[in-house]
């Protein structure tokens, strides 16, 4: 984890920002969202089709959720906070809205609408959370050029490529020494 936070440090010092990298369990209790707050996709989205992720609203049995652009709406339900379309998705600007229902099926609170940009029809891989497809053509790994133009990059883009590498080949005490996931409320609340 260190050197994640040291690799952090250094990439943010190399584009000139300066943050201060939240640690340890305190971190997790001020991240603490309202209910049907829209934590993904990012904007503009990196995937297509774009995962879509909601704080859970604690009364909701399931939930309801649309997509508009021009020329296209989408409707979807399910009972999990996250959702991720079944079809990649035409690029334009989307609006999306999450609504919380009850058990019943009737409406009991809605998300703000939330917009976001899709500019890629369907490049790269295209996940569903339970199969993995690729677009036929669609890189996995670095092609020869581009790893020979990393290799021959110079200026800045250089210094940092030779930071990384640097820091990738020093040993990493305590890493995975166990990696197994503890568990998550260990006092058993």
């Amino acid at each position: 984890m260190r050197t994640v936070s040291v690799v952090s440090m250094m990439m943010l010092g190399v584009y000139g920002f300066a943050a201060e990298v939240p640690k340890g369990p305190e971190f997790w209790d001020q991240f603490a969202p309202e209910p049907l707050h829209i934590i993904s996709p990012e904007n503009p989205s990196v995937s297509n089709p774009p995962l879509v992720h909601w704080q859970a609203h604690p009364d909701a049995r399931s939930y309801r959720i649309v997509l508009e652009s021009d020329g296209y709406t989408g409707e979807w339900s399910t009972e999990w906070n996250f959702l991720t379309t079944p079809d990649p998705l035409p690029k334009g600007e989307y609006r999306l809205v999450v609504e919380a229902l009850d058990q019943a099926g009737r409406p009991m609170e809605s998300s703000e609408v939330y917009t976001f940009e899709l500019s890629r029809p369907h490049d790269g891989m295209n996940v569903d959370l339970n199969t993995l497809t690729l677009t036929p053509g669609a890189p996995v790994a670095y092609s020869d050029e581009v790893i020979e133009e990393i290799r021959g990059a110079t200026g800045s883009r250089g210094e940092l490529r030779d930071k990384l590498i640097e820091l990738a080949r020093q040993p990493r005490e305590g890493a995975l020494v166990d990696p197994r996931e503890p568990e998550r409320f260990p006092d058993g609340v």
